[in-house]
């Protein structure tokens, strides 16, 4: 393996999804290699033999009264078997293939000798991370990342209720709501067009696994990966709550944070999805400040907050639950 690609290596379109894993534990993969010459042997003769014994079995060999017979299709049959080797030659092209592209932004030095290091520790970071979050499944903080990647309103407007020590509906804090509900939009919005433009594969993906909100998964397949949506508008939101009650700011942003940490327990987000949502919603917080609807929906909604906390205003979350959940977390995340 090229010295660009040997960190580079955890990102496989092919590798450690279910088949690929059944392959390895009946042999047909060997521990340290990929096995591309016995399983195109060991497919073509699965699919072939079967037709010869039926054609054995059925007088259908070389008949040449019967047009049907094996021998009467012999190019269908060459086609095929020289077709099963190649698709199965192809999953070792494949495996080359994110490698390869990532190693030309250090072959081009797009990624000079300076930063190099920090691009190969970026991947293998990402892939343990990854590791490290799948280990949280079926715990109080997958059941929290479950919730958290619910986008439904007013579901969503509630994540920061905790953090906020108030609740937030459209009745009791209505400018507060609309600047939620806002702010999560315009930051989900801002990631549209790199979404669009890098494409990456999500991790679930890649491993073919599963994520915490099952029903988002086609359309996630589709979507781009990077950067992260959900902690884009998680992040902004929190960064706005934070001018409404300043005195909140630790807890909120530590939400902010957790939230788009609940992505990578969800398997739909690498680490670098989320640490750019970050700076995509930061972009997006800067931008709203010359926007004076903004600036007065800010001042109307403290004043809300204020108001709420006198009438004794209570989230209608279970905040005991979310921090137990909370205090579970990702080893080695950023």
């Amino acid at each position: 393996m090229s010295p660009y690609q040997s960190n580079l290596e955890p990102f496989s379109l092919v590798r450690n999804d279910a088949l690929f894993r059944l392959q390895r534990a009946i042999g047909l993969i060997p521990p340290d290699g990929s096995g591309i010459l016995r399983r195109a042997i060991a497919y073509g003769l699965f699919c072939w033999i079967p037709i010869v014994v039926w054609a054995l079995m059925t007088g259908r060999m070389m008949s040449h009264d019967d047009p049907e017979s094996l021998a009467g299709h012999y190019g269908i049959h060459v086609r095929c078997l020289i077709a099963i080797p190649l698709l199965v030659m192809a999953e070792s092209n494949a495996h080359t293939i994110v490698p390869t592209c990532l190693a030309q932004f250090l072959r081009t030095g797009l990624v000079d000798e300076k930063l190099e290091p920090r691009f190969r520790e970026m991947f293998a970071q990402d892939a343990a991370v990854h590791d490290q979050a799948m280990a949280l499944r079926g715990t109080a903080r997958w059941k929290l990342a479950s919730s958290d990647a619910d986008l439904s309103f007013p579901h969503i407007v509630g994540t920061f209720e905790c953090a906020l020590g108030v609740g937030i509906s459209k009745e009791a804090t209505p400018r507060l709501y609309q600047l939620v509900q806002r702010t999560i939009v315009d930051a989900g919005m801002a990631t549209s067009a790199a979404k669009h433009k890098y494409n990456r594969t999500r991790p679930f993906v890649t491993y073919n696994e599963t994520t915490c909100f099952p029903k988002d998964e086609p359309m996630l397949r589709a979507d781009g990966s990077y950067p992260s949506g959900h902690t884009a508008l998680s992040w902004a939101t929190a960064l706005v709550l934070v001018e409404t009650a300043p005195d909140r700011q630790d807890a909120l942003l530590a939400r902010g944070r957790s939230y788009g940490e609940s992505r990578l327990i969800c398997n739909a987000h690498w680490q670098s999805d989320v640490l750019e949502g970050r700076f995509i919603a930061a972009a997006t917080v800067a931008s709203l400040h010359t926007v004076p609807e903004f600036l007065q929906d800010i001042v109307i909604a403290k004043k809300e907050v204020t108001a709420a906390r006198k009438s004794g205003s209570q989230p209608t979350r279970d905040c005991t639950a979310e921090a137990d959940a909370l205090a579970q977390p990702i080893p080695g995340v950023l």
